[in-house]
């Protein structure tokens, strides 16, 4: 609610910064539409994360809003027809599971302040976004050459998590023993939420977001029925180590044909470019570029100066005087 009034209040600033005699005057244009104050509030109200990344002064987070609204805006108007209904709905599926149900994710959303059609929106806004970015893309022989460097296929195994050390560390002489059976070991004692009732079971390839990195690569390097050492992995939130054992039951390889993989590697090298924020930032401003924006207040000139280059911004600059 206090961030709802803050940008409440930079509405009203805007309205007084356009200097205009109507009564929803506009603060910017662009290609396939504007932005009034009256939508900017209306976004401000119905989506509560929009400019919630920002903790500085509250005329920086109303511009910082502004900003991801116009950026929102240009990426749905160019890309958003690309954007199936079936997968906003599997994304939104995804995100109810995730949290515990229809019930419970309704209850989440109405606590954020918001409903189902925004969330939709919200989805389609951000998929709109990774098309506009995926359409600048080239992956060629670079790029997927780095990829495969680091690129492991799946492999299955069996793993056992524990937090304390001195446990990882009995349980491992038990594991050698050729009568103990790694599966049941697990089961008993285990703290490994996705794995434990399985017997520790998983199957998982360098792209997994699952286990922890350390826990990937030792897992990566063993041999067919080999068992690991006691893995320690700091967890970077709460600053708490996990103790990790695993065995592994397959693992192939990848071998050296790589064209074997080309999907998943042009994956990979597709989740590397959206990761990177210069790339990112880069087409952003092309697609902000493209879309002929005018800032209508001289006063937000440099609100889109961390994605145009100065001679865009003068360009943006001329056009917000002439119309001034």
């Amino acid at each position: 609610m206090k961030k709802t009034v803050l940008l409440f209040a930079g509405v009203l600033s805007f309205a007084f910064l356009t200097g205009c005699s109507t009564t929803d005057p506009e603060i910017a244009t662009m290609r396939g539409g504007k932005i009034r104050v009256d939508d900017f509030y209306q976004a401000a109200f119905l989506d509560p994360t929009l400019g919630s990344s920002f903790s500085g002064s509250r005329k920086q987070a109303n511009e910082q809003a502004l900003q991801e609204m116009i950026i929102k805006k240009v990426f749905v108007e160019a890309y958003g027809e690309s954007v199936s209904t079936a997968r906003i709905e599997e994304m939104y599926a995804e995100q109810e599971e995730t949290y515990g149900g229809k019930e419970q994710f309704q209850q989440v959303l109405q606590a954020s302040g918001l409903t189902k059609t925004r969330f939709q929106e919200m989805i389609k806004e951000t998929l709109a976004i990774e098309a506009g970015i995926k359409a600048h893309m080239e992956i060629g022989e670079t790029e997927l050459n780095a990829a495969w460097e680091d690129f492991h296929p799946s492999v299955e195994a069996q793993l056992i998590q524990v937090s304390d050390e001195a446990n990882a560390k009995e349980l491992l002489e038990e594991l050698k023993k050729e009568d103990t059976v790694f599966e049941d070991v697990a089961k008993e004692q285990s703290e490994h939420e996705g794995t434990a009732k399985e017997g520790g079971k998983i199957t998982f390839d360098s792209t997994s977001e699952e286990l922890p990195s350390e826990v990937k690569n030792v897992a990566f390097s063993l041999e067919n029925d080999e068992l690991s050492d006691v893995i320690p992995v700091i967890d970077p939130t709460t600053n708490q180590t996990s103790y990790f054992i695993v065995k592994m039951i397959e693992n192939e390889g990848k071998g050296t044909d790589q064209d074997a993989y080309l999907e998943e590697l042009t994956k990979i090298a597709e989740q590397t470019l959206l990761d990177d924020p210069e790339f990112v930032s880069s087409v952003i401003g092309k697609e902000l570029e493209e879309a002929n924006i005018e800032i209508k207040d001289e006063r937000l000139k440099d609100l889109l100066s961390d994605y145009l280059t100065e001679d865009e911004v003068s360009e943006a600059d001329e056009e917000t005087t002439e119309s001034s």
